[in-house]
Order: structure tokens, then sequence, then C-alpha cells
């Protein structure tokens, strides 16, 4: 498990976690995290811990845009659990997972997630997306943001700073 970051981009994101498998960044009151490959229980409840302090911050609420690549594997139970209980980090007003990808496999997974997330009561709004665009559309929309394009394109913006990161990571590694 990595080290723990708190650096700031050019562009504002604080860097909270990085390694080959994810990234954790805060950029306003959102939570951010991009899962690369497996999802790790510690870097969860590194997640759930910050996102309460991010509530300290932040009063009239916060929200995570989650972003599943293709390459990931599903978390374990462990793992699983305490992303559920992510959802009742006092503040936070919703929740967005973006499962990218395209055709039967992709559309497969995000419609067996939304089965399980409809069969099952949320303490806050939380959707699954096809894309970062419609996850932050959402989000924003959900958070009252007013938006004339730019706060949503700088979200995009950042999330895919966040994601440079991990390449980032693993190419430091090698």
């Amino acid at each position: 498990m990595p080290e723990p970051l708190m650096s700031f981009t050019p562009h504002g994101l604080q860097i909270v976690q990085v390694d080959n498998e994810h990234a954790i960044g805060i950029w306003g009151e959102f939570m951010l995290a991009v899962w690369r490959r497996k999802t790790e229980l510690a870097a969860v409840q590194h997640l759930r811990h910050k996102l309460g302090d991010l509530g300290a911050r932040y009063p009239s609420g916060t929200a995570t845009i989650s972003v599943i690549e293709q390459t990931a594997v599903p978390p374990d139970n462990d793992a699983r659990k305490e992303l559920s209980a992510v959802l009742t980090t006092p503040r936070l007003q919703c929740s967005s997972l973006v499962y990218e990808g395209t055709g039967f496999q992709a559309a497969t997974v995000r419609g067996v997630v939304t089965a399980i997330t409809l069969l099952r009561t949320h303490p806050v709004p939380h959707v699954i997306h096809a894309s970062v665009r419609e996850g932050v559309q959402w989000s924003l929309k959900t958070l009252g943001k007013s938006d004339s394009g730019k706060l949503a394109a700088d979200l995009e913006r950042v999330i895919e700073e966040l994601r440079g990161k991990i390449t980032s990571a693993s190419d430091a590694r090698r």
C-alpha cells in the first residue's frame, strides 16, 4: 500500500493517494477515485476517512465520483462492504459510479450494478454511468450546482488528471 500523499496539482486537485492500482483525490467538495485494477480494502478505508474530513470542510455537502476502468476486477467482500459504508459518510449528498467501456460486457456490468443498487436502499442517491461526462453532469445537478459547462469541463479534466497519476506511478516503478 502506498504512503498517502497530500500534494496539489496546478488545477487545484489534491492528490490523496496513488499507486498502480488506483488514485484518490479531492477537488473542492468532490472526492474522486479511479480504480484501475484491484480495489484494496485499505485504499477504500483511506478514501472513507478523507471523505469524512471533506464533509467537515463542506457542511453543505460532498459528492463522490468513482471511475472503474475496464481493467478493474470486482472488489473482495471486505472492500465491497467498506465501499457500501462510504455511502453512509456524514454530509455525503450523492455518489456517482462510472463504469467505462462499450459493448455487451460493459452494458451487462452496468445493468447488474444498477439492478443491485435498485434492490438496496442507500442513504444517498447512488447512480452508475457509462462515461465520466455523464457522472460529472449528474453529480453537479444532484448537488444543485448550476453550470454553464465550464465547471463540468473542469471537473472532467481534473478526473483525467487524477487518472494520469496512476500511469505516472506505474511508470516510476519500472
